[in-house]
């Protein structure tokens, strides 16, 4: 895919290789098929600011606008590990 956005070769193989290590280290922290069956364990309410806590480095502010997303008093955090993770 790389390689068709007008990548070198080698520089496409870098590219991939880095998104292939993004993925695992994403995919190691996400919730597996068996808990997220479990309702207690995706329902984790949290503040706005609890979010930016968690996960400081993504722009809220930006995404909430960006999908126009009201402002309600909090969120429904279903997946804190991968947040965690992610960060």
């Amino acid at each position: 895919m790389f390689v068709l956005a007008g990548e070198k070769p080698d520089a496409a193989k870098v590219s991939a290789a880095t998104v292939l290590r993004m993925e695992t280290a994403l995919a190691k922290v996400s919730m597996d098929n068996v808990r997220r069956r479990a309702p207690q364990a995706l329902n984790n309410v949290r503040s706005l600011a609890q979010l930016k806590a968690t996960a400081p480095s993504f722009d809220w502010d930006a995404y909430l606008a960006a999908i126009g997303a009201p402002t309600p008093k909090h969120y429904l955090d279903a997946t804190p590990e991968f947040l965690t993770g992610m960060e």
